[in-house]
């Protein structure tokens, strides 16, 4: 993973460009406004909330993109394709701003657009360590999650001034007696210390873990060591993904 995906993160959460509703060709009357159910054929502007996530990205048979919110949000952004011109390989992790209405698609989900949006990076997960005994600091907030199968990871570590390519791989089989624990391995391949920045990551669990017998009850450890040579863990519940 290239550092300058990461560095940005703050400016990219505060004020992000490149894929802005304008810049999608967003129009009040094409999105933002829905039929009222009255029968009076009037245009009224449905409840609506605007909020940031970090979602898993699906597309369903008939070629139709959705958002995986949380285990009850599921949001069709109307403009998705107008903000993405390629296709993504799905399942995938994205983190933006969401506008979503309070008027459902029958019991599928909410409608909604993106405001904006950028794909994350996505780690690998290996059965060997490999190079790289670099510190790094897994943040304690909501980007930080567990869900459909997805580790996602708001991380903060050193970086140098000038580009250098850091590595962050998630390695298993490192506790025999528990194959649901993790060890998050950072390689900064010589990168100066010269500024700290956070930046986020995901890795994709479905396979590379045992399917939990019991879903309800299966909880994910993950260890790594922090800039100050210490090493921490972090428990998640794990269910996977259906």
């Amino acid at each position: 993973m290239n550092k300058p995906s990461f560095i940005l993160l703050t400016a990219l959460l505060l004020a992000f460009v490149a894929c802005s509703k304008d810049d999608a060709g967003y129009r009040d009357n094409e999105w933002g406004y829905l039929p009222t159910e009255d029968g009076d054929n009037e245009v009224s502007e449905p409840a609506q909330v605007q909020f940031s996530a970090i979602a898993t990205l699906f597309r369903t048979e008939s070629g139709q993109y959705y958002l995986q919110v949380d285990a009850n949000t599921r949001v069709y952004p109307a403009n998705f394709e107008d903000l993405c011109h390629t296709e993504p390989e799905c399942p995938c992790r994205i983190v933006g701003d969401l506008t979503v209405f309070d008027r459902q698609i029958r019991d599928l989900g909410y409608y909604g657009v993106l405001d904006w949006f950028e794909f994350l990076e996505k780690g690998p997960v290996l059965g060997e360590r490999g190079e790289g005994k670099d510190g790094v600091d897994v943040l304690a907030d909501w980007m930080t999650s567990l869900e459909d199968g997805f580790l996602t990871l708001h991380f903060q570590t050193w970086w140098g001034y000038e580009t250098r390519r850091h590595e962050l791989r998630l390695v298993t089989g490192t506790n025999p007696d528990d194959p649901y624990e993790l060890l998050l391995v950072h390689n900064a391949n010589g990168d100066p210390k010269s500024m700290q920045a956070d930046a986020l990551v995901y890795f994709d669990l479905q396979g590379a873990l045992p399917k939990p017998e019991d879903p309800d009850n299966t909880t994910v450890t993950l260890k790594w060591t922090n800039d100050a040579g210490q090493i921490q863990s972090r428990s998640f519940p794990y269910a996977g993904r259906p």
